[in-house]
């Protein structure tokens, strides 16, 4: 990789790692009005069903969003890492890890546990 190729993946890389955070949260954000709009009290069952639903949709929506571009940060600092790591004059400052918890795996989970609690609205409402 020379120069401009290590420019480029590193502008791609700082990219992907500023839209990667923003997906949970917008998607946390959708995913907690449609849940709100569900358990208003004048709703019908059938429409709060349907609700319930989309949220489980946007859920998985956005946590193959989330997943898909995590898989590219990280291929293109594994890739800055492995040139760093070859060149003598430059530190390795990519692809290395500082802290043990992952908040990735941590997003990932809370956003299924907000879409499994969406399906199960989803089931509860409709079986009324």
């Amino acid at each position: 990789m020379n120069q401009l190729q290590y420019q480029i993946v590193a502008a791609r890389r700082q990219g992907f790692d500023s839209i990667l955070w923003q997906v949970p949260a917008f998607g946390l954000a959708a995913q907690g009005f449609l849940i709100s709009s569900a358990l208003e009290k004048d709703i019908d069952n059938n429409i709060s069903a349907v609700a319930f639903l989309f949220s489980f949709f946007v859920g998985i929506g956005v946590i193959l969003l989330f997943r898909a571009l995590r898989m590219r940060e990280v291929y293109d600092s594994e890739l800055l890492r492995k040139h760093e790591s070859e060149q003598p004059e430059l530190t390795v400052i990519h692809g290395v890890r500082l802290n043990k918890i992952s908040m990735y795996y941590v997003w990932i989970a809370i956003l299924y546990l907000f879409s499994i609690s969406a399906l199960v609205g989803s089931i509860v409402r409709f079986d009324r």
